[in-house]
């Protein structure tokens, strides 16, 4: 298991005798490619390619400096700018930003029509406890 975080989160037990190998990839290794990632979402995502200059500046910093190494983190928050109709909303989403991915899995979670969340839950649980089927 690869982690750019020090949480060792596992909603399911590894099949024996598989080992885990817990490996912290430190966010200074991690944050310059996180950066090109932020940069080219910026300039090359529908949603995002025609903001101000400003406006991807303060995005790129936000993210930058609340993402502690984390992408999936970073790919959250810009996955829900992207579901923002106006800048004013892109710039109220950005003010938003949530701390910890569990927090941003949730928002995506509710994100999710009411009347699809029993399929969702059932293809995540699927997915989960397939793992090496």
């Amino acid at each position: 298991m690869v982690s750019s975080t020090e949480e060792l989160y596992m909603p399911f037990e590894l099949p024996a005798p598989s080992p885990l190998l817990a490996v912290y990839l430190a966010s200074s290794l991690v944050g310059e490619d996180i950066r090109a990632n932020v940069e080219y979402s910026l300039e090359h995502n529908e949603g995002l390619r025609n903001l101000p200059i400003p406006l991807k500046d303060s995005t790129l910093d936000k993210l930058l400096s609340r993402s502690e190494g984390m992408f999936r983190w970073v790919q959250c928050h810009i996955e829900s700018l992207v579901l923002q109709k106006t800048v004013m909303a892109m710039k109220d989403a950005l003010d938003a930003v949530l701390s910890t991915l569990e927090q941003s899995y949730c928002k995506v979670r509710l994100r999710i029509p009411k009347e699809d969340r029993p399929l969702a839950k059932e293809a995540l649980l699927w997915l989960a406890f397939h793992y090496g089927h």
